[in-house]
């Protein structure tokens, strides 16, 4: 909705099946809106911030420089944001990062980091009640998704030139 075309993503070689849903919504939202990402924008990692911050660099110095980036977790985003205010790039001016988790530093960065919530105690409880039904035998589905949520806050903006 604000415009952006050209997406970076940072996700992970190591993809457990949460990590995967992540990515496919990402990839699925952007085809459904007209938009393909580019494959030389896609960048591997780990759940780490130094992963993000050390990522930072090829991604952001590429001629073809996204004006929007997705990062799988807020971990490696914290890390991209880092590396690129070190360098005097300006988000969300010079790029919108958008991270996933909630967790608490991403409300302390500054900017306050965009992201999607998780519902962490409806997690824990879910995975209790499967658990239950596995020890006392019962049939029941042993996966769930539940609904996440996007935390607006100062790293995204509208796309300049719609790029």
């Amino acid at each position: 909705s604000l415009g952006h075309r050209n997406y970076g993503m940072v996700s992970t070689m190591t993809r457990p099946s949460g990590v995967n849903e992540r990515v496919r919504g990402f990839t699925e939202t952007l085809k459904s809106n007209g938009v393909e990402i580019d494959p030389d924008l896609v960048f591997y990692g780990d759940f780490s911030q130094e992963s993000g911050y050390k990522i930072a660099r090829s991604l952001l110095y590429r001629p073809n420089r996204p004006s929007a980036i997705f990062a799988i977790n807020d971990r490696i985003a914290l890390g991209l944001m880092k590396w690129a205010q070190e360098q005097g790039l300006r988000v969300p001016d010079d790029f919108s990062i958008v991270g996933f988790d909630d967790i608490e530093a991403a409300s302390l960065a500054h900017p306050a980091l965009t992201t999607i919530r998780q519902p962490g105690v409806e997690i824990g409880r879910t995975a209790a009640q499967m658990v239950l039904r596995l020890i006392n035998g019962e049939k029941g589905p042993l996966r769930e998704m539940l609904q996440t949520e996007l935390i607006l806050r100062g790293t995204t903006r509208r796309a300049l030139n719609g790029i």
